[in-house]
């Protein structure tokens, strides 16, 4: 049964995916269920199997591709996200959460099953001490009915240093444990 969700919120290249990745070998390595998710999923596909194209070719394309299939459905990749969810797995990470109608549905889902929601914001170079939760509300706006009580938001540190970042990352995991 899944018990949390991860999302990893961040600027391209702020370390989402990698830190995704590298929670979900820890959360395994320690006898856990974890499976890294992502809403581009569905968009790479196409754009690589239809297109013969992919985001590191020419992401700007990937990107306007995705956009302009959002006017079919807004929370298109938040649905296929969902549906495509293992209620077996106890801990699903998204990789990539920037968008509110993404919350928005994630929030949605959870909230009639009792799973809780941590949204990470990927830093660079910022001491883990100075994060400030504020800094994620510019990424809600007063259309998104979001529950403080299903929601926690924490920074972590993605600097090249890894002694920074082992120590935010080793704090982040405690948290997501414990929560």
């Amino acid at each position: 049964m899944v018990k949390k969700i991860i999302a990893f919120v961040g600027y391209n290249g702020s370390g989402k995916t990698t830190t995704a990745h590298l929670m979900r070998e820890y959360l395994i390595k320690n006898c856990y269920t974890a499976e890294v998710k992502s809403f581009a999923e569905p968009v790479r596909y196409f754009t690589e199997k239809y297109l013969n194209i992919n985001k590191h070719d020419n992401r700007a394309l990937v990107e306007e591709f995705a956009q302009d299939l959002k006017m079919f459905d807004k929370q298109i990749y938040a649905k296929y996200l969902i549906n495509n969810i293992d209620d077996n797995t106890e801990y699903i990470i998204i990789d990539d959460m920037r968008f509110e109608e993404e919350l928005q549905a994630i929030h949605d889902w959870i909230s009639m099953r009792g799973i809780k929601l941590i949204i990470v914001d990927t830093i660079r170079d910022i001491e883990p001490t100075a994060y400030d939760a504020a800094r994620f509300d510019a990424f809600i706006s007063n259309d998104v009915q979001v529950s403080v009580s299903d929601v926690e938001i924490h920074g972590i540190n993605t600097s090249d240093d890894e002694d920074i970042f082992l120590e935010t990352f080793d704090t982040l995991i405690a948290k997501v444990l414990d929560w």
